[in-house]
């Protein structure tokens, strides 16, 4: 019904008053049906009849009849709440304000009004209008038509199709960098290099003058700030140094960030520090990892009983007494034949002549003891006291002990066990914890002392390993970060795009202008977990045939240490996903006749924007159990399935525009994609379907489960790179069909690009098993699936099936032609399927089929 004024006798025009900004009347004049000056003209002195509806929340439509001139006004308006008036939006995109006049009536999504309209400039002074007011509150009332749905779905997809194009192209340009360092090979089951650049950044001088300041007195701070703005202090001069010369001197420059960065370094945890432990931290405990012995210093003999029983508890048995007697002496006691033949000295073992005085020989004027008796060392001290003198010996005593169980290991390095016990334990943990095991560190972040010492007590209590330097020590340093107010969205933009550029492949250029293929150099993949405001760090994978052969490139291109500045990301993938996006987009707003302009299902542009026009399954009781369709479902299921899976697959098989199957990881989505192929091919088996994923894997995951002994109806192709199948989608791969049939014969990839033109077959290539492929299988299947039961054609049958399985190249030609023509799974990913090379592979193939059914 229409919506009629609630006074039905009041005809009075009232104003409405409509602002123009500068941007919106150029982009006016640019349209052809009129200009603003001859609208202004139009509406002077006149009313109208204006139908008004609402676009969506925050914008409404105006449309204007000019029945003298034949035109039809209509403009979208914003709702200023200030001046309790509205603007009018008018964009590049906008469609004709102008057009030629159109029936319009009031309906639930239209108001009409007699009006009297007044445009001004936007920042013109006006009396607010209480109808005007009236009138908005109304609109906003009303409901949004299913057109402007439709037409604000597809401007929203319209605004994020332009913003991702704006995001790839300004992520896409080059960061510069001050250097690298060369390739490291990572520690690991799987091998593969790690690359580090440098990054470079421009310097702020608003640091000197901190820096300055922190070094002069009373703080006297001398560390400097790194280019991210981050500087190592105790926590003294973080609270009583930096903290205030920031709160009294840089309040509006400079801000330190909450969180305190902590890196400390580890070591195994060593059955010294354990006994330390054990003896409370009163020792001094060194290990021999040879010998599988431990020492404990002690400086009184009465100490020997307490800490023989505090080991004894802990399966370590007393060995021997051990004494360093060290000579303070100016020359070499050895050397010095005067002193020993004063005394009477001797240090060969082998002398007879009982009168000279037998010592061990010293080492660096010290004498090395070992006893089992504790009573020898002293007997030995007693000796050498009298010629050396009290003051000029220094005694070290110490216990030695070793160990009565087996299982007690003297570790020197950590094992990769370590590392995976040390980084599961940590998962737990309420917070992050960085580990490095390069550098043999690990890292968290804390925002106060209080939230240190929890932290740090947690970590330690495991006691898995000995923490070299304690955090909790006053001349400890942390990594305190810092941030230029005025400079502080840059830095965040940046760490944005490098969470964008995760995983994005990089490149670097070589300066060939003439040779595009051999220009750009990959380095491999951004870990953007490691990277950030000061480094870039790449991942170089060496696990599969193109990954090598990769890698071995970029290898072998910085073994030469070559000057470059700059890194490329390489974002082709994303662009062209996103150019594909968009040409979809005009297909769906703005089909045209002629190939390749318009969707194949021509309703697709109707309810992609609005699933309400998008008809349901023609009998609802399909879906029932036990329903005709069902039950032939069950008979003739390939896989195993659930009542849910089976609603799903009826619903895509009988729907009549479009099905779209939802659920999270692990609910069966792969196997009903696999079991709805079957069944449309089980029904039509000359139809081809297109199985199509962004990823390799969920294609060839798909087609490993349509594999099955009992039947040879379903015969995937497989299009796209080879090289980046699984094993699974291989056997389906054009290429090793081809290799079955003629090993010798080069096989164009078409899916090669540029960053790939090396296409020699390396030894992983070489080792592959071209009989692993789909016609091989089908053969065989067809040899399985053969009845025959008299045995006057055993032998023929014998023969036959030995000639199935080792086919002469000619058999192998007949049945790849028989195989291509009644090929009807395409499997290939979203890139291969939206690229020339696709319609090349199609035609390739199934051409060559049309000529073998015209020669039939």
């Amino acid at each position: 019904m229409p919506y009629n004024n609630e006074d039905i006798f009041n005809d009075e025009a009232f104003e409405i008053v409509i602002r123009f900004e500068n941007k919106a009347i150029q982009n006016l004049n640019k349209q052809k049906n009129g200009t603003f000056d001859e609208l202004k003209k139009w509406i002077e002195n006149n009313d109208f009849q204006c139908f008004f509806s609402k676009k969506n929340e925050e914008e409404h439509i105006i449309s204007i009849s000019l029945p003298k001139e034949n035109k039809q006004i209509q403009l979208t308006l914003k709702w200023q709440a200030k001046t309790f008036d509205y603007k009018t939006i008018i964009n590049q995109k906008s469609k004709n304000v102008i057009q030629e006049l159109q029936k319009t009536e009031a309906n639930k999504y239209i108001i009409s009004e007699n009006c009297k309209l007044k445009f001004i400039d936007f920042n013109a002074s006006n009396f607010p209008n209480k109808e005007q007011t009236d009138l908005y509150e109304k609109i906003c009332k009303l409901e949004i038509s299913p057109k402007s749905n439709v037409e604000n779905q597809q401007e929203i997809w319209g605004k994020w199709i332009e913003a991702q194009k704006l995001i790839i192209e300004k992520n896409s340009k080059p960061i510069k960098i001050s250097g690298y360092q060369q390739p490291i090979e990572l520690k690991g089951n799987i091998k593969r290099f790690e690359f580090k650049a440098n990054l470079k950044h421009k310097e702020n001088p608003e640091y000197k003058q901190l820096e300055e300041k922190l070094s002069s007195e009373p703080f006297d701070i001398t560390e400097t700030f790194n280019a991210e703005g981050t500087i190592f202090l105790t926590k003294n001069d973080i609270e009583n140094g930096i903290d205030r010369v920031i709160a009294k001197d840089f309040s509006e420059i400079f801000e330190r960030r909450e969180d305190i960065g902590l890196v400390v370094s580890i070591k195994p945890y060593s059955l010294s520090h354990h006994i330390q432990e054990v003896l409370k931290g009163k020792y001094f405990v060194k290990q021999n990892t040879e010998k599988r012995t431990v020492s404990v210093k002690i400086s009184n003999p009465n100490e020997k009983k307490y800490i023989i029983d505090e080991l004894f508890y802990e399966n370590f048995k007393l060995n021997r007494y051990v004494g360093n007697f060290k000579i303070d002496w100016d020359k070499n006691i050895k050397l010095d034949t005067v002193f020993l033949r004063k005394n009477n000295i001797t240090f060969d073992e082998n002398n007879t002549n009982k009168k000279q005085l037998l010592l061990p020989e010293p080492y660096q004027n010290t004498f090395y003891i070992s006893e089992r008796n504790f009573e020898n060392l002293h007997k030995f001290y007693k000796t050498i006291l009298p010629l050396f003198g009290k003051n000029n010996i220094k005694t070290d005593i110490y216990l030695e002990f070793h160990t009565t169980r087996n299982d007690i290991l003297f570790e020197t390095k950590f094992s990769n066990e370590f590392w995976n016990d040390i980084k599961r334990e940590f998962y737990s943990y309420d917070f992050d914890i960085p580990i490095s095991e390069r550098e043999q560190t690990i890292a968290f972040d804390f925002t106060d002392f209080e939230d240190l010492k929890t932290k740090y007590s947690k970590i330690s209590s495991l006691n898995k390993f000995h923490i070299v330097k304690s955090p909790l020590d006053d001349d400890f340093k942390f990594k305190v970060k810092t941030e230029l107010i005025a400079k502080k969205s840059r830095k965040q933009e940046f760490i944005d795009k490098l969470r964008y550029l995760a995983g994005a492949e990089f490149n670097i250029d070589r300066g060939d202008k003439f040779d595009y293929k051999k220009r750009f150099v990959t380095i491999g993949n951004l870990a953007g977990r490691k990277s950030d405001y000061n480094h870039l760090i790449f991942n170089l994978p060496y696990k599969w045939t193109d990954e090598k052969k990769q890698t071995n490139k970029f290898l072998s291109f910085i073994e030469d240490k070559p000057n470059f500045n700059l890194v490329i990301p390489n974002l082709r993938g994303d662009q062209a996903k996103i150019s594909w996006l968009n040409q979809a987009m005009i297909k769906i707003t703005n089909p045209k006749e002629g190939l390749d302009t318009k969707p194949v299902n021509d309703k697709l542009k109707d309810f992609i924007f609005d699933s309400s026009k998008a008809e349901e399954i023609f009998r609802e009781n399909i879906l029932e159990e036990n329903s005709e369709e069902w039950n032939e479902l069950k008979r003739h299921e390939l896989l195993i399935l659930n009542n849910s899976q089976r609603k799903a697959i009826l619903s895509s098989i009988h729907s009549a525009d479009l099905a779209l199957l939802q659920g999270p990881p692990g609910t069966g989505k792969t196997t009903v994609i696999a079991e709805m192929i079957w069944q449309m091919i089980r029904i039509n088996q000359e139809q081809k379907i297109l199985l199509t994923s962004e990823t390799n894997l969920a294609v060839d995951n798909a087609l490993e489960k349509l594999l099955n002994k009992n039947h040879t109806l379903v015969k995937p192709i497989r299009f796209g790179r080879a090289s980046k199948f699984e094993e699974e989608g291989k056997k389906y791969a054009f290429e090793r069909i081809m290799k079955w049939i003629d090993e010798s014969k080069e096989v164009d990839d078409l899916y090669e690009n540029e960053l790939n033109e090396d296409t020699n077959i390396d030894e992983d290539n070489k080792e592959e098993d071209f009989y692993n492929n789909s016609v091989q299988l089908w053969m065989r299947r067809i040899v399985d699936n053969s009845q025959q039961t008299n045995p006057k054609y055993a032998e023929i049958m014998k023969d036959w099936a030995f000639e199935m399985a080792q086919p002469t190249k000619k058999m192998k030609e007949l049945f790849k032609d028989k195989y291509f023509k009644y090929a009807n799974v395409i499997g290939s990913t979203s890139s291969s399927a939206g690229s020339p090379n696709f319609g090349a592979d199609f035609q390739r193939i199934f051409n060559d089929s049309k000529q073998l059914k015209l020669r039939e």
